[in-house]
């Protein structure tokens, strides 16, 4: 009988003149240049006591390290209840893959790799467009978009999304070569990254619903195993939770609190509040007084 087809389409005749290395390295570069010059960007400075109310850690920060990038170096200096200044265990709304990372190679050494692991996300993501046979111009506005859209800049920063991006596009890529134990490997380490890392079993229960409906039951077994990782990933900080503070899922809860007031929202309410609050500010005061803070 024929081999069933497998998950990756056959390349085109032309792949070698789909992406060039010299466009991928342009694109790269566009990146870091947004990168290196964000910190220098003018924008509205909040006033000392605003850092103080919003903001824990702010005389930390410096460059690229900011916000999340704070609370992840700061559990990987003492650890989720060796944190002081902040609500008790308010630190396990983070995950534990990035402050576990940060402890190895230490936040200038994390934020270097994250560079590169950035040249790889676009590497893996320029192959992946390449198998799905698009066109060269829309693969080079899709990298372009990817590298300089307005979010980009948490791609290559002490945050979890490049790690996210990273293991997932790195997944896929490794299961469309049915490589289904490593796929399973990585899709636990991006659930390990942040709360959403775990929403990149959605792919392989696509795949195990293609191979359900195909018959395809090799094929159906490997997506399960592939699933399972991340499923496992989640799991492993759950009983990390429950072993040490008897609450399997305090990273959930510890969300919804008075602290952290996480909820869902609408797509998109998040720009429409922020455009208004940009709105409000522009009518109110053309400058916001710096005050005493020199929070950069």
């Amino acid at each position: 009988m024929p081999e069933r087809s497998k998950l990756h389409i056959p390349v085109p005749a032309n792949s070698k003149e789909f992406f060039s290395t010299q466009m991928w390295l342009v694109i790269f570069s566009l990146h870091e240049l947004l990168i290196l010059v964000s910190p220098w960007i003018p924008f509205p400075i909040p006033s000392l006591s605003v850092l103080r109310g919003n903001e824990f850690f702010y005389q930390h920060a410096y460059l690229w390290f900011q916000w999340d990038s704070l609370w992840f170096m700061e559990i990987a200096r003492h650890g989720y209840i060796g944190v002081k200044g902040v609500p008790p265990l308010s630190t396990t709304a983070f995950l534990p893959l990035i402050p576990f990372i940060i402890y190895i190679l230490t936040p200038w050494g994390v934020w270097l790799l994250t560079q590169a692991i950035f040249a790889v996300d676009l590497w893996l993501l320029k192959h992946l467009l390449q198998n799905w046979q698009w066109s060269v111009a829309d693969g080079h506005w899709a990298l372009l978009f990817f590298a300089l859209n307005p979010a980009a800049v948490y791609y290559s920063t002490l945050y979890a999304e490049p790690w996210t991006v990273f293991f997932s596009l790195l997944a896929i890529t490794v299961a469309l070569q049915r490589r289904w134990l490593s796929a399973s490997f990585l899709g636990a380490c991006s659930a390990l990254t942040q709360g959403m890392g775990g929403l990149t079993g959605t792919f392989p229960l696509a795949a195990f619903v293609v191979a359900a409906t195909r018959g395809d039951w090799r094929q159906w077994r490997g997506a399960f195993l592939w699933g399972i990782g991340s499923g496992l990933g989640l799991l492993f900080y759950i009983g990390y939770l429950g072993v040490n503070f008897h609450h399997p899922l305090l990273f959930s809860s510890i969300q919804s609190s008075p602290f952290w007031s996480a909820h869902w929202e609408w797509p998109w309410a998040q720009w429409w509040a922020g455009a208004k609050y940009i709105i409000f500010h522009l009518i109110s005061s053309p400058r916001i007084n710096l005050g005493d803070s020199n929070y950069r």
